[in-house]
């Protein structure tokens, strides 16, 4: 057994899906040693090479030109150092182009929200005012995310991550879609972005963290209920923050500034945290992120007991 293989054969499965026969093995200069999801842009594999572990996403070429994909990881290059996993390596000129960004040990919302169901009180106001702080920061960059939804929030030990910029907008570069063309994720992408409006720009981040926060306070995704109705679900105080984060008109969206500074309030000292439940599972991809690349085939065998569907990065 190959030494990749071994570490594949040792990972957790709380941490990535086994490998299939399509699959690849090597991408680039990583390793491949698990799945961490799949999405609508490409797959994306636990990459591993001697500066430690990856998240490599294989972006399917039909959805790419060579010349957007180099635009788009430019993008990523740009945002807010902390906001994001860091880039590593990107690589354009294959079949199927391939970036790599640093393995962030944590749960998106979408993995939190099936493992406890509902969050509490405390960690969405913790979820909403971490977003909208890393918001805050690349929208001062002149970028726009586009594609805020419950896989692309992952929280961490110390707050949050934004992931899967895939479809992000810099305020400076050539316009990629056309009107009329709906872009985005159902249920989350404001009105104007699903219309194909070619200025989509903050305030439609600001609209799909709102629809994501009543997504993590109900367990329920938009469009299976009213957003009336979930907000009415959701506490007076909360819901008055984000009932004009859904408004229609995207100028009449409150900005993440001032969705950052409406939860100052909120975030009494101690500090909240995530639900205990939610922390284990973060300090189990935790402890595996900091396992020396070279011990990594040491590792029990994968624990197969009511794991999670892994998230994507």
């Amino acid at each position: 057994m190959s030494t990749i293989s071994r570490r594949a054969a040792a990972i957790d499965s709380m941490v990535a899906e086994p490998l299939g026969p399509g699959d690849p093995q090597e991408i680039g200069s990583f390793g491949v040693i698990g799945l961490l999801g799949t999405g609508g842009m490409g797959e994306v594999y636990l990459g591993v090479s001697d500066r430690g572990y990856a998240a490599v996403k294989l972006v399917r070429p039909r959805l790419v030109s060579s010349e957007r994909f180099e635009r788009e990881v430019g993008i990523l290059y740009r945002v807010p150092f902390g906001v994001a996993p860091r880039v590593l390596a990107s690589d354009g000129t294959p079949e199927r182009p391939w970036f790599a960004t640093e393995y962030v040990p944590g749960l998106t919302v979408d993995e939190a929200v099936r493992l406890h169901g509902p969050l509490p009180a405390e960690a969405l106001w913790l979820l909403l005012a971490e977003t909208a702080a890393h918001l805050r920061a690349v929208h001062a960059s002149g970028i726009a995310h586009r594609d805020i939804k419950p896989a692309n929030v992952m929280l961490v030990r110390d707050g949050v991550k934004l992931i899967d910029f895939g479809i992000a907008r810099a305020a400076d570069q050539a316009r990629l879609t056309r009107s009329g063309d709906g872009y985005g994720t159902h249920g989350f992408a404001a009105p104007e972005q699903q219309a194909g409006d070619e200025d989509v720009a903050a305030p439609a981040d600001v609209y799909a963290l709102a629809a994501l926060l009543l997504y993590a306070a109900s367990a329920r995704t938009p469009g299976a209920v009213p957003d009336l109705e979930r907000l009415r679900a959701v506490e007076a105080d909360l819901a008055a923050v984000l009932a004009p984060c859904l408004d229609t008109d995207p100028g009449a969206r409150p900005t993440a500034d001032r969705l950052v500074q409406a939860t100052r309030p909120h975030l009494l000292a101690p500090p909240p945290s995530w639900p205990s439940e939610l922390m284990a599972r973060i300090d189990s991809r935790h402890a595996f992120a900091e396992t020396p690349v070279g011990k990594l085939e040491t590792l029990p065998p994968p624990d197969t007991s009511t794991a999670p569907d892994p998230g994507t990065c």
